[in-house]
């Protein structure tokens, strides 16, 4: 493909993509003005409704304009039900979040992703607001608050509500030979844990706050590998594809293993 083409449709689908979040974030206000006076698990059924369309448009750039392959592995016996989860993934990458729509999709549960996200992004202009609302957590690195999460975490207990409480565990994106891995692997020294290759030392209090709470009210919990095609080469590992390398065809598959714990079993 050409760069002509290239550069064409980047500029085509980051237009649509963000230029639609204005309307999305009308109609929303709309709904969520007259679900004040209705109970809150049905403003959060319409609410993942409204969400899941827009990830689906999201997608649909991502996994079939760009030509991307994705392959899954693992127990793909899931995508066959509906489930609250709670869902672990390695962390590399601004694509990360897609990769999770492409998980959730199969599940038929796009709406339903709520991320644990730091707490710099709730700055982000319509975006950072509607996230908070939509269920989504926010965390300061080195400031961990639990109170502030158990109330996040208790309006999603609802029974009537369906989550997919997503925790990249990491805590920041690895990336070959930064200052973090060091960081990283002193942080495992120090606690007598294994070091390891290829992701950060996890950050856990966050994790498990979340499924201790969340346990009675989650049928699984999921623990997703994402490997980007572009970042195994012959001379080690790269950096992985960023959102707009995806859109400008420089990552051409992805590979996803996903496995499954019923939440019993992880107690």
């Amino acid at each position: 493909m050409s760069s002509v083409l290239k550069y064409t449709r980047y500029i085509f689908a980051s237009g649509f993509m963000f230029g639609s979040a204005p309307t999305f974030f009308v109609v929303w206000t709309g709904w969520r003005g007259i679900s004040l006076l209705l109970p809150k698990w049905l403003f959060q059924k319409i609410d993942d409704d409204l969400f899941g369309a827009y990830q689906k448009l999201v997608l649909f750039f991502y996994e079939h304009i760009t030509g991307l392959k994705i392959y899954f592995s693992g127990d793909l016996e899931c995508f066959k039900k509906e489930e609250s989860i709670l869902y672990f993934s390695n962390h590399q990458s601004t694509v990360d979040w897609v990769i999770c729509n492409a998980v959730a999709i199969r599940q038929k549960s796009i709406g339903h992703l709520r991320y644990v996200m730091k707490y710099s992004l709730q700055a982000l202009p319509l975006y950072g607001f509607y996230f908070y609302e939509h269920g989504c957590i926010y965390v300061k690195r080195g400031s961990f608050k639990p109170r502030k999460m158990l109330q996040a975490l208790d309006y999603l207990k609802h029974p009537k509500i369906k989550s997919w409480i997503v925790v990249f565990p990491e805590g920041t994106r690895f990336v070959p030979n930064h200052p973090a891995i060091e960081k990283s692997k002193k942080a495992a020294e120090d606690a007598d844990l294994p070091v390891l290759r290829n992701l950060l030392t996890p950050r856990h209090k966050g994790s498990w706050l979340i499924f201790e709470s969340m346990q009675h009210s989650l049928d699984a919990v999921y623990n997703v590998t994402c490997i980007y095609g572009s970042t195994i080469q012959k001379n080690g590992r790269q950096k992985a594809p960023q959102l707009d390398d995806v859109l400008l065809g420089r990552c051409n598959e992805v590979h996803i293993n996903v496995r499954e714990y019923p939440s019993m079993m992880c107690l």
